[in-house]
């Protein structure tokens, strides 16, 4: 949905995820959210899921690239 749509614009953003903005959840974006959270060192006790941590950190790295989201 929707917010997968912004999901995706964000990693394409943040970590070049190359993602098809299509807003499906599937195991690209899952290895995408994946691969973000190892290079911003969040503990990964969600799994793959988007959760708060994940969204904090996505929130501030994007503020830096260029005024939020």
């Amino acid at each position: 949905g929707a917010s997968v749509v912004k999901l995706q614009k964000c990693l394409n953003k943040t970590i070049s995820a190359d993602l098809t903005i299509d807003g499906d959840y599937g195991k690209k974006t899952a290895d995408a959210v994946k691969s973000f959270k190892v290079k911003y060192k969040i503990r990964n006790i969600d799994g793959n899921i988007y959760g708060k941590a994940m969204y904090k950190k996505l929130k501030k790295v994007l503020r830096k690239k260029n005024g939020g989201i």
